[in-house]
């Protein structure tokens, strides 16, 4: 039911975990909040973006976000 989404760079050799749907968007065909559906409409938005260095940019960007939650400092 659970769905992750991903990125490869083969000359970098990198992977970027775009997303990763939650309980509120398991695999359920013809539903609104179906995983495929609501990350085909992040697609379509920009998000995660198509180019390399920005879906980087943010990947890098959120990791920092979560690390500082983690160690209890405020954004």
């Amino acid at each position: 039911q659970y769905r992750l989404f991903f990125r490869y760079h083969a000359p970098s050799k990198v992977i970027v975990f775009a997303w990763v749907n939650d309980d509120d968007t398991k695999r359920a065909y013809e539903s609104s909040d179906d995983a495929y559906r609501v990350f085909r409409k992040m697609l379509e938005s920009g998000h995660p973006p198509d180019d390399w260095n920005q879906l980087l940019a943010e990947a890098r960007a959120e990791w920092l976000r979560l690390q500082r939650l983690a160690a209890g400092i405020a954004p």
